[in-house]
């Protein structure tokens, strides 16, 4: 019989995801070898399966998502067998996030808007002048905007209308998260909310150095190649998605009439 290993069994689990015990077991009844022991775990699942086939699934969570101006709302029920799993963080994560892309996907929504002030409401957070709080929120939206194919999400309101360098702060941090757009509750804040989602002069300069390279680059034969990285930082390389990020810029510059 061939030693099992603790590394065989590591290669074992990484390409299955199975348990240490069972992916042993496996590797013992194939005598060592990996894609034998591939397919009885395989087989051993398909059993498995179908002797939880016959469970009801009683338990689960319920929730909901509401969309900025309570216009749009989803409630979803998601069950699982036992409510040791529906009480786990990841389970009522899958339900939330769940309902936020049924919301999204909706023909009416052209992009969702995050609500700050709701959101730190409802969790009873207690807000900051770095916006940590809302973080992880706010990086989910953009997710769940790009897998539904809608357009970048609308970041929330800053509500200190005379805090002008937090209310920049707060719209660069969201182009960088990627969004497009900032609510604005005065007009006073349209200013810094435009210059915030506008490439700059200097972006839009390194954004046609990019192009540019590429199209030598193209006519040259060559796949890949590089070019001064922005703000004097050595050499970057480009390749097809640095050369779309670049089109990108320079279609929003010409949008907006800028450069």
């Amino acid at each position: 019989m061939a030693e099992i290993g603790a590394q065989l069994v590591k290669q074992l689990r990484d390409k299955s995801g199975a348990g240490f015990m069972e992916c042993k077991k496996a590797l013992v009844e194939a005598n060592g070898d990996l894609a034998d022991a591939e397919i009885a775990l395989r087989k051993r699942g398909i059993a498995v399966a179908q002797k939880k086939s016959g469970r009801a699934a009683n338990e689960g969570v319920i929730a909901s998502y509401i969309h900025a101006g309570s216009k749009l709302g989803v409630l979803v029920e998601l069950n699982c067998e036992s409510d040791f799993v529906a009480r786990t963080d990841e389970f009522q994560a899958l339900v939330r996030d769940i309902a936020m892309h049924i919301a999204a996907a909706d023909p009416r929504v052209l992009a969702l808007a995050f609500g700050a002030a709701d959101f730190v409401r409802d969790l009873e957070l207690r807000p900051g002048t770095e916006g940590t709080e809302t973080l992880h929120a706010r990086s989910r939206l953009v997710l769940a905007s790009r897998v539904a194919g809608v357009r970048p999400p609308i970041d929330s309101v800053l509500t200190r209308l005379d805090d002008e360098e937090a209310l920049r702060a707060e719209a660069t941090q969201a182009r960088a998260l990627g969004y497009f757009g900032k609510s604005a509750i005065h007009p006073r804040q349209l200013p810094a909310i435009h210059e915030a989602f506008t490439p700059t002069e200097a972006e839009i300069a390194h954004a046609r150095a990019i192009v540019a390279t590429e199209e030598e680059a193209e006519r040259a034969g060559s796949g890949a190649t590089t070019t001064d990285a922005a703000g004097g930082a050595g050499r970057e390389f480009v390749d097809v998605a640095v050369v779309r990020r670049a089109q990108q810029t320079l279609a929003l510059a010409e949008r907006l009439g800028v450069g």
